[in-house]
């Protein structure tokens, strides 16, 4: 092989090895968003209207705990997790599961108790779902912390297989309900939980973490990591969901629970693409961090242009297909209801490409470590959701709220954007300031 030749050889090696990866990264989280999607699809058939809704409520609140998990245990786990501790990976995991396992116990019984103040207050199809949200939710977020292990050594596919035990699970219980007639929003939080249950042993078996170490990070360490890091991703990610939420809690308000039903029967047609790019950003996120770590900001550059494009393409040509099919789509997906959707879908197409551009701006700012800036280009998002959001939904009902969810996506990719490019300028001058005259 001739010298010219090995640099070339390498980059296609690197390729496929990434182009592998990435194939198992979608097939993992793929394996549960379907079947979670599944789930969200049954029960808008199932379901009346209304109880749909206090499912949808409820699963946003869901999300708010997830995304505050997400702030200071997984984004910074995946960071810190790549660089720092890539030599004592099972340690750090033991540390994190030992002071995580207390954590979970206080949100399950902060749950329980709301979920009895909710039903005492009268609105029982909300009370039942949270219930059902206290049984699963510390459940499910561990079975997160022990899955994104893999994905710190670059290795989807040691979690594939516990993708693939869960998804069984959920499907084998959920084919049960959906028979009988069983499914609930109850039901349909407890259905995860077994699932997760039944999952996390297989994982652990497979990671064998180390809870018991002097070579691993000391619990104070670690705490002083994710805290610094995890205060300026928490308000990123809050913002984030509260961006979303807000579209549910403002119909609400304004319309009513079947009308957040509705709204909610509309987004799960976006859920495939966005599960698939969560997908991808488990593995771009310790990459970036990688070449954070040991090249120059035209690296960086260079690799945020090349995410972006993947990412805001593949989005489109996600929804090309979805528009097209729209009308035999949401027939074959509720039946006779949600038919009245089908021209609302390309609005939601362009948001979505709108906000998975911005998602991918978002990874290189978190691998540069400043979350701070993400926080800031969702922060405006938010604001734009609440400006445009409210007059729109009180005016035009689930036609202002989507016209407001455009605007909101627009904004967090244009903030996103300018940031970034903000960024890496300043970290060009530093770098040149260093070089010799």
């Amino acid at each position: 092989m001739s010298e010219m030749s090995v640099p070339l050889f390498k980059a296609r090696e690197s390729a496929r090895k990434w182009a592998g990866r990435g194939t198992l990264a979608i097939a993992d989280q793929g394996l549960i968003a379907a079947s979670n999607f599944l789930l969200a699809v049954l029960l808008g058939r199932q379901l009346r209207a209304d109880a749909y809704g206090a499912w949808a409520l409820a699963f946003e609140i869901f999300l708010l705990l997830a995304v505050l998990h997400a702030a200071f245990v997984l984004e910074p786990m995946t960071v810190f997790g790549a660089a720092d501790y890539k030599e004592c990976t099972r340690e750090y995991l033991g540390t994190l599961l030992r002071v995580h396992s207390w954590t979970m116990i206080i949100t399950g019984a902060a749950l329980a108790g709301a979920a009895g103040v909710i039903y005492f207050a009268g609105s029982h199809e909300l009370a039942k779902a949270m219930f059902g949200m206290a049984i699963s939710t510390p459940i499910v977020l561990v079975f997160w912390v022990v899955r994104r292990t893999f994905y710190i050594e670059l290795n989807p596919g040691g979690s594939v297989f516990g993708a693939a035990v869960y998804s069984a699970v959920l499907l084998a219980g959920l084919g049960v309900c959906y028979r009988f007639h069983l499914l609930s929003p109850f039901v349909a939080f407890v259905l995860t939980g077994i699932a997760g249950l039944v999952t996390i042993p297989v994982l652990l078996a497979r990671i064998k973490p180390v809870f018991n170490s002097t070579n691993g990070p000391s619990y104070k360490d670690t705490a002083s990591q994710h805290w610094t890091y995890g205060r300026w991703a928490l308000g990123s990610s809050v913002a984030s969901w509260a961006t979303a939420a807000s579209f549910y809690f403002l119909l609400t308000s304004f319309r009513g629970l079947s009308a957040t039903g509705t709204l909610k029967a509309l987004l799960n047609i976006s859920s495939p693409i966005g599960t698939a790019f969560v997908a991808l950003s488990l593995l771009t996120l310790p990459y970036a961090a990688k070449i954070q770590a040991g090249e120059d900001s035209e690296a960086m550059l260079k690799f945020t242009g090349r995410i972006t494009v993947l990412y805001m393409g593949g989005t489109a040509m996600y929804f090309l297909v979805i528009t097209l099919l729209r009308g035999p789509l949401l027939h074959l997906m509720y039946g006779s209801k949600y038919g009245e959707l089908a021209g609302l879908i390309p609005w939601i197409a362009l948001g979505m490409i709108l906000r998975i551009g911005a998602t991918a701006q978002a990874v290189t700012l978190r691998a540069l470590k400043t979350p701070s800036l993400v926080f800031a280009a969702y922060g405006i998002s938010l604001l734009a959701a609440v400006v445009v959001g409210v007059p729109a939904t009180w005016a035009y009902g689930l036609q202002g709220t989507v016209v407001a969810y455009v605007v909101s996506c627009g904004s967090a990719l244009v903030l996103a954007y300018a940031m970034l490019r903000r960024k890496l300028r300043a970290r060009r001058a530093a770098e040149a300031e260093l070089q010799p005259a």
